[in-house]
């Protein structure tokens, strides 16, 4: 009898094991041992608004030095000039711009906008949504410029650009310098050849912040 009753205590003991291994928490609760995530450690916390880009490119009226910004007096469309047009003699013969609707300021935002991105930060675009964590980013374009090197069989298109951006929020304030340029060979200088030099520069740009950014 002792024997019987032992086995029916081991068959029940057996069962309610069984039944608490199989059985599923229809909500997913997790245990008191699982790690919580908190939403907030998810989200990205860097947060920067541009307040302004404005090109602050200093021009002179001659110079031998190509690599130096140079435009006539009657020049009307500053923002889209980028160069000078020279002739053999490197006599300045007429102004290289950017396509149509596009802009100095225009293309250095957008880059911005790309690398910053890329750097894992979160755009604002409303100044409404700003908080005191919040960089504010004013970005000042010093020199947007390409020009040609003549050589023996083809001539190096060269362009640099560069742009100084004051970083503050309510608690610090903080100023970088970014550069970029970019070269390429071509047999002839036509105006796509300088728009690609610029690409590169621009390219080069947006290394040069994500490594000041980090």
């Amino acid at each position: 009898m002792k024997r019987l009753f032992s086995s029916f205590i081991l068959i029940f003991c057996s069962c309610i094991l069984l039944s608490g291994c199989t059985a599923s928490d229809p909500n997913n609760t997790p245990e008191d041992n699982s790690p919580v995530v908190s939403e907030t450690e998810t989200l990205n916390t860097k947060t920067i608004y541009i307040r302004s880009v404005v090109d602050s490119r200093k021009f002179q009226k001659e110079a031998d030095d190509r690599s130096l910004q140079v435009i006539p007096d009657d020049e009307k469309d500053v923002e889209r000039v980028i160069g000078l047009k020279r002739n053999t003699l490197g006599m300045a013969i007429g102004t290289i711009h950017l396509h149509e609707n596009q802009s100095v300021t225009g293309i250095t935002k957008d880059a911005l906008i790309k690398g910053l991105k890329n750097s894992d930060y979160s755009l604002i675009d409303k100044k409404d949504n700003l908080n005191a964590d919040t960089l504010i980013a004013e970005v000042k374009v010093v020199k947007f410029w390409t020009w040609h090197t003549p050589g023996v069989w083809d001539i190096d298109i060269n362009a640099e650009i560069e742009a100084v951006i004051t970083l503050k929020n309510e608690s610090s304030e903080n100023k970088i310098q970014i550069k970029g340029s970019g070269k390429t060979k071509k047999n002839i200088g036509t105006e796509e050849a300088y728009h690609e030099a610029i690409a590169l520069a621009r390219d080069a740009l947006l290394k040069d912040l994500k490594k000041k950014l980090h």
